[in-house]
């Protein structure tokens, strides 16, 4: 089993269900993906196993490739007709994912196997980054999600796509850059269809460890100084929709820049900046 994950989220729940000669409930009912395949709690680990065995498991939590072996020998399973196989992927994101199983086994003369030949699906492009499946583009709306700007540089701290359904985040998730500093900047690039001038909004995340920051689009400063403080007092993370004003953008690749310009005096100094997303519009 291979899979490109596109979330900082664990993708492996999900029940394996065996159906033999028909029967109408599985006499095989397994506790989920990562049971089957030999682990759990979504270790990244490479293991090498006698029927199991991982060769890559970077994307066990993070966007990236994921690849399982599981060998049936020791616990065959005996049919007389027939054996279907299901196997659940539920996945902890609201995402999706490109994957590929490859099934084989041993069969006596005179068998036959009930699953045509599917050379289209072969035929499929492979994802190998994230954007393969989440391309940095508005949507119909002109809502690009925080979480789909590719990042091409970020001067300190680290960056990850959050995922929490609890503070009424766009898709639930944001892009989400932490432990910067003071004068720290972080550099993202997104795509237009169509040259012109533009008005954006955006929305941004504000919490009791969240620092000020100014933004820049294609070298064009926005005239807002954003604070992201916010006292924990009712819900302890909440979002602000900021007009960041008119900008002049080129078919293809813009850039957007944010730079840390400090904090507000009640906030942890850990200087976080959280963007839900963008909304570009020129009608």
């Amino acid at each position: 089993m291979t899979l490109f994950n596109t979330a900082d989220a664990w993708w492996g729940e999900g029940d394996e269900k065996v159906y033999v000669d028909g029967e109408a409930f599985p006499s095989h009912f397994g506790t989920g993906t990562e049971d089957y395949i030999g682990y759990a709690w979504c270790r990244p680990e490479i293991f090498d196993h006698f029927l199991i065995a991982q060769p890559d498991g970077s994307g066990n939590f993070h966007p990236g490739m994921s690849v399982n072996i599981r060998h049936r020998m020791l616990d065959a399973i005996p049919f007389t007709s027939q054996i279907k196989f299901d196997m659940e992927l539920w996945h902890w994101a609201t995402t999706r994912m490109n994957y590929a199983l490859v099934s084989y086994w041993y069969m006596k003369p005179g068998g036959k196997c009930l699953v045509e030949p599917n050379p289209a699906s072969a035929k499929e492009p492979v994802a190998l980054k994230r954007e393969n499946m989440f391309p940095p583009v508005p949507d119909l709306a002109g809502v690009l999600q925080g979480e789909h700007l590719r990042v091409v540089s970020l001067s300190n701290g680290s960056w990850e796509i959050q995922n929490s359904s609890s503070w009424g985040w766009s898709n639930n998730q944001q892009l989400w850059w932490m432990d910067g500093v003071t004068n720290g900047q972080l550099k993202a690039e997104f795509e237009i269809a169509k040259a012109g001038v533009y008005t954006i909004t955006g929305n941004f995340t504000k919490a009791i460890d969240y620092g000020n920051f100014k933004l820049m689009i294609n070298d064009q400063p926005a005239p807002i100084h954003f604070k992201g403080y916010h006292s924990g007092k009712p819900v302890s993370v909440t979002t602000e929709l900021v007009n960041l004003g008119q900008f002049q953008l080129q078919e293809g690749i813009n850039t957007l820049q944010v730079t840390i310009t400090g904090k507000q005096p009640a906030a942890k100094p850990r200087f976080m900046v959280g963007i839900d997303y963008l909304k570009i519009r020129n009608d």
